[in-house]
């Protein structure tokens, strides 16, 4: 017969389960924290680290000061779906799940540099809305104090979006010469998509250098060895030190 759970107990399951979510809420947290220049890794060992950020989240908890930017993240399930297309050779949609990609990570580059300059809100979510690819490529991040985007990066993403948009505004073809147009096409975007891992890379660069200073890698290899702590243990909260905010 199986035994009940006294009210209030939570199972194994669950305890593995809350663990599981709250190392992800710690390497989250961590990743912002570093990101808006509260917690600089520079200079400080893993170890020291890691008491830093447990101090951190112990604290700002405790006394409710620890503010999340909630945002759902589309990247990586958009960028499966591309590559799976592409090895599928389904080239259209692979286009389309790329460029939308594209777009999302430079929104998300460009939404952290506006947030590490204390720009409004609204004006982030307007410029976002109302500026094009391009712009985002080049002159937003130059007025932002970045580099724009290297030349050769933003030709690739311009010639993926062309196929984004072809496909979306697709004309039927009706005609033998359409059919055979549309084969050679074919090969055309081949070679356009085979560069969308490149740009994957340089923003993934990007992202490394310009929003965590280098150090976004090492934080998140870090986080990955961080258990939170049970309730019960009374010895992790006593070494707990001051806030660091």
């Amino acid at each position: 017969m199986q035994q009940k759970n006294a009210p209030g107990k939570r199972t194994k399951a669950e305890k593995e389960f809350l663990l599981k979510v709250g190392a992800m809420l710690a390497s989250q947290i961590t990743l912002q924290l570093v990101r808006d220049g509260i917690i600089i890794p520079d200079g400080k060992t893993d170890a020291q680290l890691k008491t830093e950020v447990a101090s951190f989240i112990r604290t700002g908890l405790a006394n409710k000061t620890i503010r999340l930017r909630p945002g759902i993240d589309h990247t990586q399930s958009l960028l499966a779906e591309a590559r799976r297309s592409f090895r599928q050779e389904k080239f259209e949609f692979a286009a389309l799940y790329f460029a939308t990609f594209f777009e999302h990570k430079l929104n998300w580059l460009i939404t952290q540099i506006c947030h590490q300059k204390h720009i409004d809100e609204l004006m982030v979510k307007q410029l976002l809305r109302e500026a094009s690819v391009r712009a985002k490529c080049t002159w937003i991040l130059a007025l932002l104090g970045h580099k724009p985007i290297r030349s050769d990066i933003q030709n690739a993403i311009g010639a993926i979006n062309e196929i984004r948009n072809s496909f979306i505004h697709y004309k039927w073809p009706d005609s033998e010469e359409d059919h055979q147009r549309s084969t050679r096409l074919d090969a055309q975007m081949l070679g356009k998509l085979k560069k969308a891992e490149t740009v994957i890379r340089y923003l993934r660069r990007f992202e490394e250098g310009k929003i965590y200073g280098g150090n976004g890698k090492r934080v998140r290899r870090i986080m990955k060895t961080v258990s939170p702590p049970r309730s019960g243990d009374t010895k992790s909260r006593q070494r707990a030190a001051a806030p660091t905010e």
